[in-house]
């Protein structure tokens, strides 16, 4: 900004920045051993990636102009499920693999649906 900030007004800012309220909530459940659902995490995340993505890859396109058939493509790129290789990746890494492994299963057999409807969405230009 203007560098005329004082400590009070940074402070503020990072009390009410959404990343810094996420950790801090993400800290607290962890700590206090409470967590999240399974099927909460799932179903969240199978919206995100199989709406959410194709919806930001389409607005993307929409707002630089890209045409039919790239828009499809790139809306296509953003709607299909999570790579299976992530399931190993979190196996390795020491993640929750059983949820990782949920949420893989989920996305497939949801895109069978949500795959072709983005496909003719991004067709017709929403």
């Amino acid at each position: 900004g203007s560098g005329n900030s004082n400590l009070q007004e940074v402070l503020l800012k990072l009390v009410r920045n959404p990343f810094i309220i996420a950790c801090a909530v993400g800290a607290f459940l962890n700590l206090a051993h409470i967590g999240l659902p399974g099927p909460l995490l799932v179903g969240f995340g199978a919206l995100i990636r199989l709406l959410g993505m194709p919806g930001l890859m389409f607005l993307g396109c929409w707002l630089f102009g890209i045409g039919c058939t790239a828009r499809t493509v790139a809306v296509i790129a953003g709607a299909v499920p999570t790579a299976a290789s992530s399931f190993i990746l979190a196996r390795q890494m020491g993640g929750d693999a059983t949820l990782m492994a949920n949420l893989i299963t989920v996305q497939v057999l949801l895109a069978v649906v949500t795959l072709p409807l983005m496909m003719w969405l991004s067709g017709q230009g929403w």
